[in-house]
């Protein structure tokens, strides 16, 4: 079963410090803190001499309490439970439905990995649960507290035109939250007709129960309901491989017969929206 948000993916999401890499500076740090603990009466200055490493970059790892940030992210990713996640879990489909929504009607931004999601409160036709009750449920499953901000002035995401809708905020630890996002391989930064280019590859290797997940939450963000067939519209100004991408999620889950393309746009017949919900 495929897992996302690995210790090495979250600490990719921090820059270079000087001449080391992020990981790196997580390996370093833990051959410090193994060497002192096999060596409790060592002071920084031997362990610099034996290691070979930098006294002042050791020091406050030895004599006080500092870790490198991708250290701490890692820790407390881990005491949250957000590393590693088998996506074909109960957890695992909260994972994917908040990266769903990051895709469809959501964002991280590009230099805080701030999250920011968008909810309507009405109901979509054939939807039995509201867009709001969707989203704060997953995020609930993860552990993110949240607060609801209704927005006075049109959404800053196209799919909304000219609608007002409520923006949910993370409480606590939303850029620790935005940064396993982005290591469970969400797009970061504008979304534009060139990105992103694609889905993460682990959604595809999923079970066909977590990929629906995805698609439901997709379809409800992103669909526009029609009175013919096919009844369902998904358009977007992105790249041809993410809508190809896209295309072939849907596709595998139902039939070819009923997921169609047209430019930007991805057309589902009704019996595709059927076939999702029977997962």
């Amino acid at each position: 079963m495929p897992s996302i948000i690995s210790p090495y993916a979250l600490a990719s999401t921090y820059p270079r410090n000087g001449e080391l890499e992020a990981w790196s500076r997580v390996q370093e740090y833990r051959r410090v803190q193994d060497y002192c603990a096999d060596h409790p009466e060592e002071g920084s200055h031997a362990v610099s001499t034996a290691l070979e490493l930098p006294r002042s970059r050791i020091r406050p790892w030895i004599d006080g309490d500092a870790k490198p940030e991708p250290i701490r992210a890692i820790d407390t990713a881990r005491d949250l439970g957000w590393l590693d996640v088998d996506v074909d879990t109960e957890g695992g489909h909260a994972w994917t439905r908040l990266i769903a929504w990051i895709y469809a009607g959501g964002s991280l931004a590009a230099d805080t990995y701030q999250p920011r999601f968008y909810a309507r409160t009405d109901q979509r036709k054939q939807f039995v649960k509201s867009e709001m009750d969707i989203l704060a449920s997953a995020l609930s499953d993860v552990g993110a507290s949240y607060r609801i901000i209704k927005r006075t002035e049109k959404a800053p995401e196209e799919m909304y035109g000219d609608e007002r809708v409520n923006e949910i905020v993370v409480r606590e630890n939303a850029t620790l939250l935005g940064r396993c996002f982005a290591a469970a391989g969400a797009h970061v930064g504008a979304k534009t007709h060139e990105e992103p280019s694609g889905l993460p590859e682990w959604l595809f290797d999923a079970s066909p129960e977590t990929r629906a997940a995805w698609c439901r939450v997709y379809l409800l963000n992103r669909g526009t309901f029609r009175e013919r067939e096919p009844a369902w519209a998904m358009k977007e100004e992105r790249a041809d491989s993410y809508h190809e991408d896209v295309k072939r999620l849907f596709t595998a889950l139902t039939h070819p017969e009923v997921v169609s393309r047209s430019g930007h746009t991805i057309f589902l017949h009704s019996r595709a929206l059927d076939a999702l919900l029977d997962y």
